[in-house]
């Protein structure tokens, strides 16, 4: 994975992004999908190296318009699932609603209960979730945290950022970096993306020049850098269709950033690392045991000093997501657990850390999200 976390998004499947993909192959791209076939050859040639984000717009922006109920985030679920598994699950992460427009507790409090029914209905079909997504400048601080709902549900919180009047980095606490003082706000840890950022307006509006651009961004870039709970940023945009072209990243401004993305190199694996402080393995065991009973039918399973899982029952429980080289899996191939997994990949929030869990045969293993150089395992028995 490259060290470098700026990236780009485009709007339509055009080819000079692609080329940039294949050529600096960067850590995170997004794609904004209109169609369901938008980027169909693209997703076979783009490097699996790439964390692909992906949104869906819809035909007229439909996706945007939804009204924020229970009902809606199963339409939305349903859609997502199918152009996921229409692009063979090569997707990372896809986004909730763009850009939620809230202005008063009631109106936070019933966008967290839209965007965490979708980001559980999402989960079941093994898809990673970003919800908010906020616009630049919003919410206000003091209504994240009826926003944790939807926060400890999902996978990632996306926010977007723009720097006014040609300068990326001003009012930066208030803009671009935001996010530190929104998650702060909410008082949760969650992986963030930046799926928006850039200059107010376009930088070509502004008269900025592809290398102070640039620069602005490296600039950027090395301030993510050292946040480790941001995963990727994604300049808006490169390939764009419409009244966006202030905004679009030139060839050159796409070659000077694609060189820097290069030269920052490939990010080296950590040292194996110790618990978090304040961490507790014996109250993770027990919140993780507790959820067992949400993925397992009651009358098919009971706990005690054992856990009985008939085995003619095992071949029916497969998860939709499974890679053998992900950090959980691995560990429970050394621990002899058991494959297939049992379960997706699901996640709890543990004394402020973001638990990711997943149920084998013979044991579960766990680990704090982002720390994947320590995965923890506990034993029960299955028949």
């Amino acid at each position: 994975m490259r060290r470098a976390k700026m990236a780009a998004q485009a709007l339509n499947p055009d080819e000079r992004a692609l080329s940039f993909i294949r050529r600096y192959t960067p850590r995170t791209y997004k794609f904004i999908w209109v169609n369901m076939g938008d980027f169909d050859r693209w997703l076979e040639e783009i490097p699996s190296s790439v964390q692909v984000i992906g949104r869906i717009y819809g035909v007229d922006g439909w996706v945007d318009r939804l009204p924020w109920t229970k009902e809606a985030a199963g339409v939305l679920a349903t859609a997502i699932g199918k152009y996921h598994d229409y692009h063979q699950r090569k997707v990372w992460a896809w986004e909730c609603v763009n850009e939620p427009v809230v202005k008063t507790v009631g109106e936070m409090q019933q966008l967290a209960a839209f965007e965490a029914e979708w980001a559980r209905k999402v989960k079941l079909l093994g898809i990673r979730s970003i919800v908010g997504n906020f616009s630049n400048g919003c919410p206000e601080p003091d209504l994240m945290p009826y926003f944790r709902p939807a926060i400890e549900e999902a996978d990632y919180v996306g926010f977007h950022g723009y720097g006014p009047a040609g300068v990326l980095l001003k009012d930066a606490d208030w803009l671009v970096l935001r996010y530190k003082m929104l998650m702060q706000a909410a008082g949760v840890k969650k992986p963030v993306y930046l799926t928006e950022v850039g200059i107010g307006g376009g930088y070509k509006s502004h008269g900025v020049s592809d290398e102070d651009y640039v620069r602005q961004l490296v600039e950027l870039d090395k301030i993510l850098q050292q946040d480790p709970l941001v995963e990727g940023a994604h300049i808006f945009c490169h390939g764009t269709y419409g009244g966006w072209s202030q905004y679009d990243l030139t060839d050159n401004a796409a070659h000077l950033l694609g060189e820097y993305i290069k030269q920052e190199g490939d990010v080296d694996l950590p040292d194996p690392l110790p618990p978090p402080p304040g961490l507790d393995e014996a109250k993770v065991k027990k919140a993780i045991l507790g959820r067992f009973s949400q993925y397992w039918p009651s009358d098919w399973v009971r706990w005690g000093t054992r856990a009985i899982i008939p085995g003619v029952l095992l071949p029916k429980f497969r998860p939709q997501f499974f890679n053998p080289d992900f950090a959980l899996a691995a560990e429970a191939v050394r621990q002899q657990f058991g494959l297939p997994p049992l379960t997706d990949e699901h996640n709890i929030v543990v004394a402020g850390y973001d638990i990711v869990f997943q149920f084998y045969p013979r044991g579960v293993v766990w680990a704090v999200r982002g720390i994947w150089g320590k995965v923890y395992s506990f034993r029960y028995f299955a028949v």
